[in-house]
């Protein structure tokens, strides 16, 4: 076999493993696109799963109470039972509604929104109950104004900016009077709960 012979299928043979090489690196380049798209995906998947502000566990109907500290109380209550808050919680919300008032009176609607200072909280929600009938709140920045709350939207928050994020919220979504609808005819927890996650339950 003559040396040209020889040179000549070397070569060949180096430009077809050169090939096979970058065939291989190029499938497991792709591949591994893929596999880092699917991570991503299910990282921004969990990450949309944790920023979740309403949870089944925090939603009520039909709450009996008869003034503003009461249904505080009693819906600030839920949150200790589910471990979303520290057992100073309730008496700070309290003493807050009663310096920074938190009603609002919305189109169709008047609601309250009570919350705390991050001390007092675990972990963040958003505890929405609609009360058995309305009760007297003062309207947020006023001392005189009352505003009578049929439902109360109220917060658990671990960073102040959560406190203006569902504000924003609540007062986009009963700007709506067939979303406000919505929440009115809820009458059972599970359809009062499919109603607020869709509408207010994840951060955008």
């Amino acid at each position: 076999m003559s040396q040209t012979f020889q040179r000549k299928n070397l070569q060949e043979i180096n430009n077809k493993s050169t090939r096979e090489n970058n065939k291989i690196t190029k499938e497991k380049t792709v591949k591994y696109k893929k596999k880092k798209t699917k991570t991503q995906k299910r990282i921004t998947k969990q990450k949309g799963e944790s920023m979740n502000s309403i949870y089944p566990e925090l939603i009520a109907v039909d709450v009996q109470a008869e003034t503003s500290e009461e249904a505080i109380r009693k819906v600030g209550q839920i949150f200790l039972d589910n471990g979303f808050v520290k057992d100073t919680y309730i008496d700070a919300v309290v003493a807050r509604e009663k310096v920074y008032p938190t009603g609002l009176q919305l189109a169709d609607m008047g609601v309250a929104m009570p919350h705390t200072d991050p001390p007092h909280v675990y972990k963040s929600g958003v505890c929405v109950a609609k009360l058995a009938k309305p009760v007297t709140f003062m309207h947020m920045g006023t001392e005189d104004q009352p505003v009578e709350a049929e439902m109360l939207f109220m917060m658990a928050i671990t960073d102040p900016s959560q406190h203006l994020e569902t504000l924003s919220k609540v007062m986009n979504v009963f700007q709506k009077p067939e979303i406000a609808k919505e929440f009115k005819d809820a009458t059972t927890n599970e359809e009062l709960y499919k109603v607020a996650y869709k509408h207010i339950g994840l951060e955008d």
